[in-house]
């Protein structure tokens, strides 16, 4: 579905973030790194054109802020990739997203994505990652939870490692890399489910900074040959979306860092502010919210900041169209 990475960051005076380091590395192997990467996408991807009518049903637990777990449900049913459904419920929060000709249309109970469904979204929707990177690294074997992974890093940004089961060729784990203005991302892939030819993970599991975000458990995946015609037409009110196998994601061309509040500095408060931002077409942003602070005051400086940003928009098939994307404004004293 071409969701858009976490594409941007605001700093401000000295970024600093912990991020997850990669076990040791062992000597680099032989194997085309695009080999697996493709291998991984084609066997994995169940979405693809050739995929016959399924529904897939799964539980979710999405984590709050105190690391209590409300769960959710989420539901695709797949005729083609112009015509599917998708809905995703947890709380009070729902979204429903029906499938068209290079589109979709979206209908939310909020305007805004929480950074839980976020990265969650971009975890199921895995096969587009990797079909995305266009010019990976070379291979290297490493140690991962009692095992050896094939891993290769991505050329995307940002930069994040892919990590492929040899034995099966699916993609076992999704991690940022380590830099000074990253988040530590890790997504887990696991407890495959066979489908056809395919494979289809059968736990996902996202957090950062070994904080859990959200899980994503397969209950049912299953061939379908009957469907209800109404499933597939836009709620009222629903937004549309443009998709495109090859989108042009949109580029900061002005990026204002934000002012450390001196009120935050004398009391030596620092931190990261998350926010919300859906890039309109004209490269605007619109739609800001806080999705986690540690201190207002720095939420305040960096809203106020990133108010004044402005992109090259996101284009599909050299058409601008909105996108949505989640920036980090990192405060820390040097």
């Amino acid at each position: 579905m071409n969701r858009l990475r976490r594409a941007v960051f605001g700093l401000s005076i000295t970024a600093a973030i912990c991020s997850l380091a990669p076990n040791i590395a062992q000597a680099a192997d032989n194997k085309d790194s695009s080999q697996e990467f493709s291998k991984a996408a084609d066997l994995t991807d169940i979405r693809s054109p050739a995929s016959p009518p399924f529904e897939l049903d799964a539980k979710l637990n999405v984590y709050g802020g105190n690391g209590a777990a409300t769960p959710g449900s989420y539901k695709l049913i797949w005729l083609s990739p112009d015509e599917w459904r998708e809905e995703l419920t947890y709380g009070g929060y729902t979204r429903v997203r029906v499938g068209g000709k290079d589109e979709y249309w979206q209908q939310r109970s909020i305007d805004y994505e929480s950074l839980q469904i976020h990265e969650l979204s971009l975890a199921i929707d895995f096969a587009s990652s990797l079909r995305n990177e266009k010019s990976p690294g070379k291979l290297r074997s490493r140690k991962e939870s009692g095992g050896v992974l094939d891993c290769a890093d991505g050329s995307s940004q940002p930069q994040m490692e892919y990590c492929f089961d040899p034995a099966q060729g699916t993609l076992a784990l999704e991690q940022t890399i380590s830099g000074p203005a990253t988040m530590p991302y890790r997504f887990q892939y696991s407890n495959f489910v066979e489908f056809g030819q395919k494979r289809f993970p059968g736990t996902i599991q996202v957090a950062t900074n070994k904080t859990p975000l959200a899980d994503f458990f397969v209950e049912r995946l299953v061939n379908i040959d009957k469907t209800n015609a109404p499933d597939f037409v836009p709620p009222a009110g629903a937004s549309a979306w443009l998709t495109c196998s090859d989108p042009e994601n949109p580029v900061a061309v002005n990026r204002v860092s934000p002012d450390y509040p001196a009120t935050e500095r004398l009391a030596r408060h620092q931190g990261i502010v998350v926010i919300y931002a859906l890039i309109a077409t004209d490269g605007s942003v619109h739609n800001l919210q806080v999705l986690g602070a540690s201190w207002p005051g720095l939420a305040d400086a960096a809203l106020a900041a990133v108010r004044q940003w402005r992109y090259k928009p996101r284009r599909c098939g050299g058409t601008p169209t909105p996108a949505e994307t989640i920036i980090y404004s990192v405060f820390t004293l040097g």
